[in-house]
């Protein structure tokens, strides 16, 4: 197993039991002590944990975010689903908007055959597109940020104010059908603001692990989004709530197991 693959199993654990001890983690994966401390203080460095003498303990703040990598190994058949259905939703000839996440970085994979233009703020999503000879990439500029790997700052939110799309897709950290879509960081609430400013249709994309969770800065309710996609299984209370919405309503494209 590598290493990738073994911190994300760990992570998994975390969340579960809310902390491990080092020398259990060491013989169920087969590894050094040292290895899986190392693999640890990668999560510390990201604030995801509180390391102690004999393992760590998870931080649960409304303020936390896992890495891009970390992410994007999560609910990876669900995302690729969401994702192929995104791309049905965009015409030849077409302008779009990418926001940073590890669902639009899947649907950007399905995008090569399209005549389009992409304005993101995600470098992924650059890497993805920039071979792609039909498609106009536009990067929109800013501050790296390393946990998104993308660009967040006041000049991306300057630059998307001067652009108009024919539809944004968004991603998020949390969603609560009540409360709305939200992320742990400020700036990137205030970018993907910005973002959904720019487009005549809104889609978000969020796989149901994303569902029932609060972050600490929302960005927009749920009836501001013309199109969820999800394969969030609607309880029907749900269902009658978002019938009440004024223009927000869920796809459910796909069924769990």
């Amino acid at each position: 197993m590598n290493g990738a693959k073994r911190r994300l199993l760990i992570f998994e654990q975390l969340k579960e039991a809310k902390s491990v001890e080092v020398k259990q983690l060491a013989k169920q994966y087969e590894v050094s002590p040292m290895t899986i401390r190392r693999d640890l203080s990668l999560f510390a460095k990201q604030g995801l944990v509180s390391l102690n003498y004999g393992g760590a303990i998870l931080n649960e703040g409304s303020g936390v975010e896992a890495s891009f990598s970390l992410k994007a190994a999560q609910a990876q058949s669900a995302k690729a689903a969401i994702a192929k259905e995104a791309a049905r939703l965009v015409n030849e000839g077409e302008t779009i908007l990418l926001d940073c996440g590890t669902t639009t970085y899947e649907m950007a994979k399905y995008l090569s055959d399209k005549a389009i233009t992409v304005i993101t703020n995600s470098w992924k999503i650059l890497q993805v597109l920039q071979n792609t000879p039909k498609i106009k990439v536009i990067l929109a500029p800013g501050t790296y940020s390393r946990i998104s790997q993308g660009t967040i700052s006041s000049d991306t939110i300057r630059f998307i104010g001067e652009h108009h799309v024919d539809h944004v897709f968004m991603s998020t950290q949390g969603l609560d059908l009540a409360w709305g879509a939200s992320v742990p960081d400020e700036m990137d609430a205030n970018v993907k603001q910005a973002l959904m400013k720019a487009g005549s249709h809104c889609i978000l994309l969020a796989d149901q692990n994303k569902f029932d969770q609060r972050y600490f800065a929302r960005y927009a309710k749920i009836d501001e989004f013309d199109l969820v996609i999800s394969d969030r299984q609607l309880e029907e209370a749900e269902e009658q709530a978002l019938k009440q919405m004024r223009t927000g309503y869920l796809q459910v494209i796909v069924h769990s197991a």
